[in-house]
């Protein structure tokens, strides 16, 4: 059976309409994802929550001018059906999408950029656009962004959110609907009506299930990817991540020809008395405050830092050796700046470290780099402790 122009028409405008919004949202969502990883723990992280940043009013901006640019386009790519209706419009589609999935904010921009388009639109006939279509589109839009809004805020999950929306916006189209086709209630019309309710609900519960899915799923890689990759009581990575990045970056040096890499190996010294004094919940509690001082000043790329097992963590540093050096310097001050407290008791905690830098060909090894590392650690615990031993590999 061939489709004709008209049927094809029909179907091409549906396919865009859901193309447009899932790729849309799914854009910013991916970006988003990227960007978040920038921020946290260096290039493997993945961001969960929100799919749009609320942190920043710049991010927030550029997002909801987009995003309202595409509810103009939607708006004017409308799905074509039969009677007076002048189609189905999914504009608001993403006022919804960026209040429940990102911020007040974001949806408040995303429809001040709507209304000033149509208004662009009304004044220069673009397409052409009667003043009572703006201003009910306009009063349209700002009370659907108040429903967002308030769903939002009463934090109503995401299927009850969507079945509300569509309730509502049933119940003011019905009016609009009314007052446009009047007199409005007769088989036609009515059915006209129908048509369109049906049409619009298909394609906003299609484009919400496929956007919810694809969050989700990235969602479920993110915690089974962190759980694989990170310590799950300190949150640097773990000791399968140490193996897999020092061949990482060992390899990396070795096709660029050039490059500096040190490893550290990190003990905390008398770790045992603070479990038997204070009992192992401290304990955690002690290492997490390690890490954590560890952790201050890592630049991505830079430096990898891993829990390698008990009260032992390893530095990986893709940098130059004075750089490393200079890096365990403020390690070492940092943790006297900021002493571990529990519960109004300074519980002291110190460090061992054994720093060996290493000139990378294709004969490195991880276990003999680790070795070599580990036994500047024993000279530095030989030494009496709460110091850093710095070798240089024996090749």
């Amino acid at each position: 059976m061939q489709l004709l122009p008209k049927e094809l028409t029909f179907v091409n405008a549906i396919l865009i309409n859901i193309s447009v919004i899932i790729s849309t949202i799914l854009s910013y969502y991916f970006v988003s994802l990227h960007l978040g990883t920038k921020k946290a723990r260096t290039n493997l992280s993945f961001v969960s929550g929100d799919l749009f940043s609320r942190e920043r009013l710049g991010t927030n901006l550029v997002t909801g001018l987009a995003l309202g640019v595409i509810s103009f386009v939607l708006s004017i790519n409308r799905i074509p059906l039969f009677g007076e209706s002048n189609g189905v419009d999914m504009r608001y589609v993403m006022i919804f999408f960026a209040v429940l999935y990102g911020s007040d904010v974001l949806g408040i921009i995303t429809s001040v950029t709507l209304i000033g388009l149509k208004y662009f639109s009304y004044v220069h006939s673009m397409p052409a656009i009667t003043f009572n279509e703006y201003f009910n589109n306009l009063v349209f839009t700002i009370l659907l962004l108040s429903l967002c809004i308030y769903m939002r805020h009463k934090k109503i999950s995401i299927w009850p959110a969507n079945f509300l929306f569509l309730f509502v916006f049933m119940l003011l189209r019905l009016f609009l609907f009314s007052f446009y086709f009047a007199p409005f209630f007769q088989l036609r019309k009515l059915t006209e009506f129908a048509v369109y309710l049906i049409m619009y609900s298909v394609i906003f519960i299609a484009t919400t299930f496929i956007i919810n899915a694809a969050v989700s799923a990235s969602q479920s890689v993110h915690v089974y990817r962190t759980a694989a990759i990170y310590d799950g009581l300190t949150g640097v990575y773990n000791k399968e991540s140490f193996h897999f990045f020092l061949d990482y970056v060992a390899n990396n040096i070795s096709k660029k020809e050039s490059g500096n890499l040190s490893l550290a190996v990190i003990d905390v010294d008398n770790f045992k008395q603070v479990n038997d004094n204070f009992g192992h919940p401290v304990g955690d509690l002690a290492l997490k405050h390690v890490a954590k001082i560890i952790s201050q000043g890592q630049i991505e790329y830079r430096h990898y830092i891993c829990r390698i097992g008990g009260d032992e963590f390893a530095i990986i540093h893709n940098e130059t050796p004075e750089e490393a050096e200079a890096f365990f310097n403020q390690i070492f001050e940092n943790l006297t700046q900021s002493p571990f407290i529990f519960e109004d008791t300074l519980i002291e905690l110190e460090i061992s470290a054994g720093l060996t830098h290493f000139d990378i060909d294709q004969h490195f090894n991880i276990e003999r780099a680790f070795q070599e590392a580990d036994e500047a650690l024993y000279q530095a615990k030989n030494n009496g402790k709460k110091q850093l031993v710095i070798t240089h590999s024996k090749g």
